[in-house]
């Protein structure tokens, strides 16, 4: 009797557990969050901006990182040899701005993995109670 009061208290302390487990973070989800707040928060947290543009009388703030972060050997089929292939992280994040100096709508374009570095930082400033 006892055991199956310990497995089903077990049991149970795994659900609420597994209840209480905060959201993932995505960078999409940090982007959203970033929505509503004026750009200077978006700087604080991402830098400067690497495009400043207008299209079509709309303001768009970016983001971008494309660079080489290493290479890999990679067996090609055709040739039946190996080859070095690079490796490339790819990030955009880019922010909608309105009259008002806030951000009206965003979007994200790369994998997490790639965008982490981003992600880190908005959720990081998204946190900061000061």
């Amino acid at each position: 009797m006892t055991l199956r009061v310990i497995g089903t208290g077990l049991v149970l302390g795994i659900l609420v557990a597994g209840c209480a487990t905060p959201p993932q973070q995505t960078t999409a989800g940090a982007v959203r969050r970033m929505v509503g707040k004026p750009i200077d928060y978006a700087i604080d947290a991402l830098g400067y901006p690497t495009s400043d543009r207008e299209i079509v009388g709309h303001r768009v703030v970016a983001w971008e990182v494309n660079e080489q972060v290493g290479t890999t050997a990679v067996y090609d089929e055709v040739l039946r040899t190996k080859i070095t292939k690079n490796v490339v992280k790819k990030c955009k994040i880019e922010m909608e701005i309105g009259f008002d100096m806030r951000v009206i709508r965003g979007r994200n374009e790369g994998s997490e993995y790639d965008c982490s570095t981003y992600r880190v930082a908005m959720y990081k400033r998204i946190n900061d109670r000061s």
